[in-house]
């Protein structure tokens, strides 16, 4: 074919901000993506921080009001304690200043009217046989009692607790406590002594049978 020209394409030249526009687009999405993933994890830590809460609120013991705290309380004393005894006149009648207020020096369970001794193993399948226990201690002094925990309550309060709950915080309250339910016709006591073999438990009254 002669005479025929022969034309050549001029290759087109590219565009030096393609490159650039991609990348910033690439980093726009990583950025919405690591923003997504930052919002959920905000929404999930939310989310187990009211679980959290809510746990920690249910697994805290009603603590009844002083004026109702001291009713049970009352009842309790009229109906397992010989409060005519010399010990608890003695003891607990009289309660003496210490560094930390005013507070009583004996327990209760030393004046409980005919005790009956049980293994701490009995205590603690008595406390699971029931559904809602009312609490209570004796008032001492952190100069008396060194070691062991105190009444973590208001002094003299009774506190409720659901059964599953108490097993759980019996290492959080005193040694010596005293569980009873609204009935008033038992009572199971934990105190701080032992013997050679076993520690020191104690109830009064007649027990209701397993539910």
């Amino acid at each position: 074919m002669s005479g025929a020209t022969l034309r050549t394409s001029t290759p087109k030249k590219l565009d030096a901000t393609v490159p650039v526009r991609l990348n910033a687009l690439a980093m726009v999405r990583a950025r919405t993506r690591v923003r997504g993933t930052l919002l959920e994890c905000a929404s999930a830590r939310k989310k187990q921080v009211r679980q959290w809460r809510f746990q920690v609120a249910s697994a805290q013991p009603q603590i009844l009001s002083p004026a109702d705290s001291a009713i049970w309380r009352e009842f309790y004393l009229d109906t397992f304690v010989d409060r005519a005894s010399e010990h608890y006149q003695r003891y607990i009648a009289s309660p003496q200043q210490f560094s930390d207020g005013i507070h009583y020096r004996g327990y209760i369970w030393d004046c409980l009217r005919s005790p009956t001794r049980i293994t701490s193993k009995r205590f603690r399948l008595e406390l699971e046989n029931k559904t809602e226990l009312f609490v209570m201690a004796d008032d001492h002094s952190r100069d008396r009692v060194i070691g062991p925990p105190l009444w973590p309550f208001p002094p003299y309060s009774v506190a409720c607790f659901k059964s599953k709950l108490l097993v759980e915080w019996l290492n959080s309250l005193p040694e010596d406590i005293y569980v009873f339910d609204a009935s008033v016709s038992w009572t199971l006591v934990l105190t701080h002594e032992y013997d050679a073999k076993r520690r020191y438990c104690l109830c009064c009254g007649v027990l209701p049978a397993a539910s």
